[in-house]
């Protein structure tokens, strides 16, 4: 039985955020530890030049009733909000829009969902975990810049599959799981304009050799400055151009940008996501060992949706809980 009163978080995502606050809620004291500037994963928000950019997660959708209702509440406390603009599918210069479906979005950014779910709980930002080790059944973790966190009861490792892997001690079943998720890479652009946009959707699925999607970001709501769009690139082009120059990939996506959209653009950034998209694989949707006190879980274990990040945490979160009781 884990009856562990300490836990630490590893990822500051979705799933990091939401085991952090359901334990937390239970008694036990919870600690986020986050390799960026702040919280949100690939649930991003970039500020450039007075301008931002939902450069990584562009909308999410709701399939079981459970997640439903969460994002309803969250949608009560104003932090998502329905995008409900028309999307349309470029293909070699024809557009059809799609069907109309319940979209949201974080609100007035998409890091706004994940600043929500930090309330209250404590998040150790800018600290990127690099080692762990356990005595007297309790972990210390090892940061990149030499401080050392800890006693923790119990440990949940919620950053990608590689990083958890680096992480887990070898002969865990937490190592096994991990080492069996895979991701494909994905590059994004911020772009600006001056064009304006009348008469475009705001957003297109693009069967195109480099981009894969490029949305309006200045369509969504509670965002009233225009001029603002987000190219993500194909999983395959970003995966043969993991390594290239960004100069070189700012040049491909913006000559992608304007042959879908027909607008050129003014200024150009480019990101680079290493584990944007998971892959699809077999096996439960988390794993804790009460023994080591260690879990796994996140989005990949599930679907690789924001969905599938919550369910993840949620099961976990379940599994510990029952455990104790």
């Amino acid at each position: 039985m884990w009856g562990g009163k300490s836990i630490a978080v590893v990822g500051g995502g979705v799933s990091g955020l939401t085991v952090a606050r359901a334990l937390q809620d239970d008694g036990v004291r919870a600690t986020v530890f986050e390799k960026a500037r702040g919280p949100g994963g690939r649930m991003s928000t970039r500020r450039r030049d007075g301008r931002q950019f939902d450069h990584g997660a562009q909308y999410f959708t709701t399939k079981s009733d459970a997640f439903e209702s969460v994002v309803q509440q969250w949608a009560a406390s104003g932090v998502v909000a329905s995008w409900s603009e028309r999307l349309g599918e470029w293909t070699q210069g024809a557009v059809v829009e799609l069907e109309a479906e319940q979209r949201w979005v974080g609100t007035p950014r998409m890091s706004a969902l994940t600043r929500h779910l930090s309330a209250d709980v404590e998040v150790v930002a800018a600290c990127r975990i690099v080692a762990m080790s356990r005595t007297d059944n309790q972990w210390i973790l090892d940061a990149e810049d030499g401080s050392r966190h800890g006693p923790f009861d119990a440990v949940v490792l919620t950053c990608p599959g590689p990083q958890a892997a680096a992480l887990a001690p070898k002969h865990s079943e937490v190592f096994q799981r991990a080492t069996t998720l895979a991701y494909s890479p994905c590059w994004a652009a911020m772009i600006t304009v001056s064009a304006p946009s009348d008469g475009l959707l705001a957003g297109y699925k693009c069967a195109h050799p480099v981009a894969a999607w490029i949305a309006n970001d200045a369509s969504k709501p509670g965002r009233p400055v225009p001029g603002r769009w987000v190219v993500h690139a194909q999983a395959a082009w970003s995966a043969e151009n993991e390594e290239a120059p960004a100069v070189d990939v700012e040049h491909a996506l913006s000559a992608a940008f304007t042959e879908v959209v027909g607008v050129p653009a003014d200024t150009v950034q480019v990101h680079r996501w290493r584990y944007a998209l998971a892959m699809p694989t077999s096996g439960p949707s988390m794993v804790f060992e009460p023994e080591l006190g260690l879990g796994l879980c996140g989005d990949a274990l599930v679907g690789g949706t924001v969905e599938s990040a919550w369910q993840s945490a949620v099961d976990l979160v379940q599994y510990m809980t029952d455990m104790k009781g």
